[in-house]
């Protein structure tokens, strides 16, 4: 199948996301922040009453929180996007590169129907899903998109 029709028909449920990191509106930075490292994920879903109420990402905590310890302290809704553009399980891959591309998001919630957090897709699993489905293209790329290859490596 073309590269671009994949991207059209693959719906983000078929990528196997990882359960979302779920964080508490009331937990501290400091500790949402130690939380994040310890699991490596570069954002955190904030719920309420098993609702998406925000997200709190890695470039939240530079802007917001880095050069101010007196944040450190305070809750993590205090720096949290709040109602976050989200996308739901049966969008395409298509969609989630439209809507980060335009939004200039690296992390997009995944929800349900009852607006329940069940993954958060970023661009490093979009690019993985490429990676492994596309590896001849994706590997004969040049490292700056201006660059030209002449000849395809393996031509």
């Amino acid at each position: 199948m073309p590269f671009q029709e994949t991207l059209e028909e693959t719906q983000i449920r078929h990528l196997n996301l990882p359960s979302p990191n779920v964080l508490s509106p009331t937990i501290s930075i400091r500790s949402a922040i130690k939380h994040m490292r310890k699991v490596k994920c570069a954002c955190g879903l904030v719920v309420k009453n098993e609702k998406l109420i925000g997200i709190v990402t890695e470039r939240d905590v530079m802007n917001k929180v880095v050069g101010r310890p007196e944040m450190v302290g305070r809750q993590i809704r205090e720096i949290m996007t709040p109602n976050p553009v989200t996308l739901g399980p049966d969008n395409s891959l298509d969609d989630a590169i439209e809507l980060m591309s335009r939004g200039g998001y690296r992390n997009v919630p995944i929800i349900d129907d009852e607006n329940r957090a069940i993954a958060s897709l970023n661009v490093h699993q979009i690019l993985q899903f490429i990676l492994e489905n596309f590896p001849q293209d994706a590997n004969n790329l040049p490292p700056r998109p201006e660059q030209q290859i002449p000849t395809p490596e393996g031509a």
